[in-house]
């Protein structure tokens, strides 16, 4: 197709084509328009606000208990089974924990010196930008950028190293009351 001539029209000009849908504008196949809950638009309801807080702090809080190499609260915070991916540039490794028990033989294998310390190369490390999607009322995905201590990264790699794009998943026990977890997240390499 090739055009035979161009107009340019200003805003509110009276020559400006109205454009009308073509086809039928009814749903096909009988279709239903579903509406969807307040839960799912998490601006609309007071609850979900409160949701998103408790997200992004269980986040805030892996961070800090990795930091500090605080198993115990690093298990308060995950629901069984577990993934984490531990991502790089060159490539992911994946590690998938089915429960605390699988998780403290992971951490054993956390360096001596480290423990002894109790700080982990990411002490320090601030989570912000927050987008949470909310899936359902129990379920979460969230992407998320994280500032990385100096000391841990290679400050030639990239245009701004300090900044690891990371990414969540969540739920939480369909129960009154119940605490959002974490079952899937990523962690810089």
């Amino acid at each position: 197709m090739m055009p035979e001539k161009e107009v340019v029209l200003r805003r509110g000009d009276s020559r400006l084509p109205t454009i009308k849908p073509l086809g039928k504008t009814s749903n096909a196949n009988g279709e239903r328009r579903i509406e969807k809950s307040k839960l799912q638009h998490p601006t609309n309801s007071k609850a979900s606000a409160s949701s998103l807080q408790d997200i992004q702090a269980v986040l805030r809080q892996f961070w800090d208990d990795l930091g500090r190499l605080d198993a115990d609260g690093l298990k308060a915070i995950m629901d069984w089974p577990v993934t984490i991916v531990e991502a790089s540039p060159t490539g992911n490794k994946q590690i998938s924990l089915r429960s605390p028990q699988d998780f403290d033989e992971e951490f054993s294998h956390t360096p001596e010196l480290a423990r002894t310390r109790g700080r982990s190369e990411f002490y320090g490390t601030t989570p912000s930008g927050f987008s949470i999607q909310m899936q359902n009322a129990n379920l979460a995905t969230v992407s998320y950028v994280c500032r990385l201590p100096r000391d841990i990264v290679d400050m030639k790699s990239s245009p701004d190293p300090r900044r690891f794009n990371a990414f969540a998943v969540l739920r939480r026990d369909p129960r009154p009351g119940s605490k959002w977890r974490i079952i899937f997240i990523t962690v810089p390499k």
